[in-house]
């Protein structure tokens, strides 16, 4: 089964195909619905685990509850959908866009995070317990339960402040500014200590989306001074607990991949804006890798495209232990049925082969 596939490949061990993961609850209700003949708008639940029974997924990501779906199941009046998929468009539970404002970079320096957010770790504990039990009991052993934090470091002055006054306020006062990072640290670390104590956790991802398709957002060096030097701190409490974890990141981070690296992750996530061959030459065999072929092809391209795409990935990793074929992100809501079908199919047929 997929669960005791993951774990063997986690360990870098060989494997009876290629291992995968996906995050699949982006997918339309009439897609849904036509690979797997289950309507996610009446058992919602029941559709994405035939999804990961048809798809022989090896790790998936939490699967939303009920009362987090963008509507009622049963008041949806089409088969299709317009939004990302069937969840709600907020899905990062310490985002605190709904409840903050910031009018200038004046009001971010006077942010006081610890304040702002004083769940303890035991409040977080009981919390992520409870999740993950759900999450396991729900998969069984189709899938290893994927866990993360979103907001690793990075990631907490986009949700929290939005791009134009993060960066502004970054450089109005860099002094006062990483104060605020450190108390942001403080925030993840609680996290991560209370995942590092919930039974059962085999995979764990860090998530910080520090570059867009063009590349970084500051300069390389203000990575290497405010962010780099806190990211083992911050996995330090899961990866003792002996859990591999997993940077992730958006967009092309290819300019800082080794300063990365060099942080200490078991694994790195990473999209179609990133140079597959170079990552697999850098760090294949030596880290979990997370990556596969570009969604947009899967999009706007045609079944033979789709095809070629999937041969490029699989050309590229062949033979790479540690390797876990995913689309980065998720599959998305308008991917047209006949490329989903057919990667689904082929997918399957190369992992296999």
């Amino acid at each position: 089964m997929g669960r005791s596939r993951a774990k063997k490949a986690l360990r870098f061990e060989p494997t009876d195909m290629i291992p995968s993961m996906e995050f699949i609850t982006g997918l339309s209700a009439e897609n849904l619905l036509a690979v797997t003949g289950v309507d996610p708008r009446a058992e919602f639940h029941g559709c994405m685990l035939k999804l990961i029974e048809r798809m022989q997924l090896d790790i998936n990501g939490p699967l939303p509850g009920l009362d987090e779906l963008a509507g009622p199941l049963e008041a949806a009046e089409t088969s299709g959908q317009e939004d990302w998929g069937l969840t709600k468009g907020d899905q990062v539970a310490d985002g605190a866009r709904q409840s903050l404002r910031f009018d200038g970079p004046e009001d971010v320096l006077k942010f006081e995070p610890l304040a702002w957010d004083s769940r303890s770790e035991a409040e977080l504990l009981e919390q992520f317990k409870a999740d993950h039990r759900r999450n396991v009991e729900m998969f069984g052993r189709r899938c290893v339960a994927e866990e993360d934090i979103y907001t690793t470091l990075f990631h907490w002055c986009i949700d929290t402040f939005g791009w134009e006054n993060f960066m502004l306020a970054a450089g109005d006062d860099e002094k006062r500014f990483e104060e605020i990072l450190l108390q942001f640290k403080e925030l993840s670390i609680r996290r991560t200590r209370a995942w590092a104590k919930v039974d059962e956790l085999e995979f764990f991802i860090c998530h910080d989306d520090l570059c867009m398709t063009s590349g970084p957002v500051f300069r390389p060096d203000w990575y290497r001074k405010y962010i780099f030097p806190h990211y083992a701190d911050i996995w330090s409490p899961v990866k003792a607990a002996g859990v591999p974890v997993v940077f992730a990141s958006d967009g092309n981070y290819m300019p800082l991949a080794d300063d990365i690296a060099a942080c200490g992750p078991d694994g790195l996530f990473f999209d179609h804006t990133m140079d597959l061959s170079a990552m697999v030459k850098k760090f294949g065999g030596g880290k979990l890798l997370f990556g596969g072929p570009d969604v947009r092809v899967l999009t706007f391209g045609s079944t033979d495209d789709v095809a070629a795409e999937l041969r490029r990935v699989f050309e590229a990793t062949a033979g790479v232990k540690g390797y876990f074929f995913c689309t980065a992100g998720s599959l998305t809501h308008n991917i047209p049925l006949a490329n989903l079908e057919t990667y689904i199919r082929l997918s399957g047929e190369l992992r296999a082969g």
